[in-house]
Parts: C-alpha cells; structure tokens; sequence
C-alpha cells in the first residue's frame, strides 16, 4: 500500500514509522524545517519538506499516482481539511483520514464529506463519559452521518423495562413537530 502523511509532528511521525515496519510505501510531508531535518535524518528519502496544502508539493509526494490513502495529521484543522479535499476531490483519492484537533471544527469536516476523522479530545470525554456517565447515558458510537448515536442506559433492576428486549419494550411515540406548533406543546 502506498501512504501519504501530511505533518511530522508526534502523531504523524509514529504513523509513518508504523507504517514503514508494517512493509508499506510512505511519503512524510513536513513544512517546518527543522522538524523535517530531524525526520529525514531518521527515515531517510521518504521525508519531503514543504506546505502539504500546496498542489506541487502534494505533486512531489506522489498524489498523482494516486495513494491508496492519504493522512492528513498536521496540528492544524483548516490544513487537514484542504489537504483531505485536495486528495479526494482533486486526486481521487478513495481514503483520506483527518485529525481533528479542536471538536468545535467537527461539524466543517462533515459538511465538506470528510467523513474519515480522528479527534483526541473527543475520544478521551468519550472515554471520561462512559467512566462518569451523565444521566445514567454512555455513548457508545456516533455515526453522524446518518445522525445517530449508539448509547448505553443501566436499567435498574425493578425497572418496568427490566429484563426485557428492546423490541419488547413500548416506548412513548415521539410526536414530529409541525409548522404552526406552540413551543412546549409539542
């Protein structure tokens, strides 16, 4: 498999030294300077300096070719959001995978169909709201493009619902609001 990693940092770098054990072909795109010239000294000619938000650079790496994925991993969300749009839409590339360093900046990748993302911060309060539930809720999964959650409820032993299957269980009818509606009353 051929790889593009867009970022050296921490997270970039063990991706690239991840992938290179496993047998793979990897390009490493790193901007700052000396960052690169720490990286090619380690992993030798598979390390290119430059912006992976640039098409000539993005061109230099292989993206022509086209990768069979591309990582957009950089500590910045706009960046990882060009970079991914670039290789889809411009390179047809099949699989992009973005880090999503701030959860606010969520909602951008989606509109814009980069579905493939990772984000530290909203796995660790994942983690931190299955350990400390709120309202007795635990997310499990989000899938947001279809707009559903998979969630996780502790019944309580003497609960009506106790004991039963989900499809055994009758739930309230949700009531689909109407144009024309009183607030609260629906």
């Amino acid at each position: 498999m051929y790889a593009i990693v867009a970022g050296g940092g921490k997270v970039g770098a063990n991706i690239t030294r991840s992938l290179v054990r496993m047998g793979h072909e990897v390009t490493l795109v790193e901007q700052r300077r000396d960052r690169f010239e720490q990286l090619e000294a380690e992993l030798g000619p598979i390390v290119l300096q430059g912006d992976a938000t640039e098409l000539h650079v993005l061109e230099r790496a292989g993206i022509a070719r086209p990768p069979e994925i591309v990582l957009a991993v950089t500590g910045d969300d706009e960046d990882n959001v060009v970079i991914s749009q670039l290789a889809k839409e411009g390179y047809g590339v099949r699989k992009a995978i973005a880090r999503v360093n701030d959860p606010r900046n969520q909602p951008y990748f989606d509109v814009l169909g980069i579905t493939q993302t990772v984000c530290a911060t909203s796995g660790l309060l994942g983690l931190v709201e299955h350990e400390v539930p709120e309202h007795g809720l635990v997310k499990l999964l989000e899938l947001r493009g279809e707009g559903l959650e998979l969630v996780e409820l502790l019944v309580p032993p003497d609960a009506p619902a106790a004991g039963k299957r989900v499809a055994g269980i009758a739930l309230p009818r949700r009531r689909q609001a109407r144009l024309g509606d009183a607030p609260g009353r629906g």
